[in-house]
């Protein structure tokens, strides 16, 4: 009998040598790779949409916000009132200053921003916050290069004159441990107590008629009796309207210099620290009492976070103030 040749199944055939264009039957053959989709571009898009575009929300989208498709956005979209953009690596400092720039002087309305310049220098962000720029802004929020941070003169830059920020979120800031004592003149304020101490110490010395004989100008000016009330440079009052302040990477923040920043954040409602390994329990105590009407505080450190939550019956209301005694209660938590 004839024995009919051996054939394997066709998944297991080999597909065909390089350079055959033939194609048999039966052969294996793989599959075609899928094509990827091209997204539109980011010009394109306000081209067609941004007459009567309101919200532009591209957070985590990477290789899009380019400066040239910034410039698009400030020019085709007047009624934009919240934008978030990733910055690009590849495009120069002063070409993303000109254009975000732009978009702080024609989008009028914007109220909401959010950029995030941790792959890139920072520099050209921090810019174009200056003010007059990006006026309306309640809400900003900042993500700056991790390897430099974000410095004392620049975090002046940006909060310099302002008076409507409501929401204030900053990442990888490096602002240095004296800063917000600074700002609320405490180094001038101990200055005056160090010379007051060395009037008196040297008066013990004397005797009581010559302490008599001094004369007012031997004498250091009396200090305020209330800090909150001189005021502050301009970047200072700004964070007077904050009510939600969430600050990340600032380490060499120390309790003294978070009790400087409770007195500055007079009217905060929420207060997240992150990254400071330095902050106590004392950090929570001097935000509860600087801050009237704070209703959560979170200090995440390296070990630990430490928060604190008022219940709702002992936080101070701006209204509907009709009973003058009530029952106040707080609850904290510690989680290693």
């Amino acid at each position: 009998p004839t024995r009919l040749p051996l054939s394997e199944p066709p998944s297991m055939l080999l597909p065909p040598a390089a350079g055959d264009d033939t194609v048999q039957e039966g052969c294996w053959e793989p599959p075609a790779a899928p094509r990827p989709c091209a997204l539109p571009s980011l010009k394109n898009i306000v081209a067609v949409y941004g007459k009567s575009l309101e919200q532009l929300l591209l957070d985590g989208i990477k290789d899009i916000a380019y400066a040239p498709a910034l410039e698009a956005v400030a020019s085709n979209c007047p009624m934009l009132e919240q934008l978030a953009v990733t910055l690009p690596e590849r495009d120069t400092d002063a070409a993303l200053k000109a254009a975000l720039s732009l978009i702080g002087a024609q989008c009028s309305r914007l109220v909401l921003l959010r950029l995030d310049s941790s792959s890139r220098s920072h520099k050209a962000a921090v810019d174009s916050l200056a003010l007059p720029l990006f006026s309306c802004l309640s809400s900003l929020t900042l993500w700056c290069s991790a390897g430099s941070g974000l410095q004392d003169p620049q975090l002046e830059t940006i909060l310099s004159g302002r008076t409507l920020l409501q929401t204030l979120v900053l990442r990888n800031c490096a602002v240095s441990e004296g800063l917000f004592p600074r700002w609320c003149n405490r180094d001038r304020d101990e200055a005056l107590v160090r010379q007051l101490d060395q009037v008196l110490l040297s008066s013990l010395n004397r005797s009581f008629s010559e302490t008599l004989q001094l004369k007012p100008a031997d004498l250091p000016e009396s200090l305020p009796v209330r800090r909150k009330r001189q005021h502050l440079n301009s970047a200072a009052a700004a964070l007077r309207s904050v009510t939600y302040f969430s600050l990340g990477g600032a380490s060499s923040l120390s309790d003294r210099s978070c009790d400087a920043l409770a007195e500055l954040l007079h009217d905060a409602q929420t207060v997240d620290l992150r990254g400071c390994p330095q902050l106590s329990e004392e950090t929570l105590r001097s935000f509860r009492k600087g801050c009237r009407f704070i209703r959560s505080v979170s200090v995440t450190m390296r070990e630990r976070t430490l928060t604190w939550t008022a219940l709702t019956s002992s936080v101070k209301k701006h209204r509907h103030r009709r009973r003058s005694n009530f029952t106040s209660g707080s609850s904290g938590t510690e989680s290693n």
